[in-house]
């Protein structure tokens, strides 16, 4: 069990939304990303770019609303794919799983669950 936090704030005159998540064990920093998400026109698709500090490119992940939950796809290692479902279950409140397929995406498997609360 990982205590995160997450930091999110428009930016490119609103256009994108900018954010940092930064999740630690035992006071111990895990990890640390920075994701870029906007709305892509041309693709007709909610686009996110997430860099971490493995100094790898950005992982790509697009998508969009299926009913209540914004649902993002991307390539994974070796032919395998990763999706991610953000949903608002209430006011303040942030639920986002993220599900692993090996085959490409015949079968899921979640890899990741995060309840995210609003700290104003």
């Amino acid at each position: 069990m990982a205590v995160a936090r997450s930091h999110a704030r428009l930016g490119a005159g609103g256009t994108l939304l900018l954010t940092d998540y930064r999740p630690e064990i035992d006071g111990e920093v895990m990890m640390e990303g920075h994701s870029v998400t906007t709305w892509s026109p041309s693709l007709q698709a909610v686009v996110m770019y997430f860099f971490d500090a493995s100094g790898e490119p950005p992982s790509v992940y697009r998508g969009g609303f299926q009913r209540e939950a914004l649902v993002l796809e991307g390539p994974g290692p070796e032919g395998s794919r990763i999706r991610h479902r953000t949903t608002h279950p209430a006011a303040g409140r942030m639920l986002t799983v993220s599900e692993f397929s090996p085959d490409g995406g015949q079968s899921w498997s979640e890899i990741f669950r995060g309840e995210y609360l609003r700290e104003d």
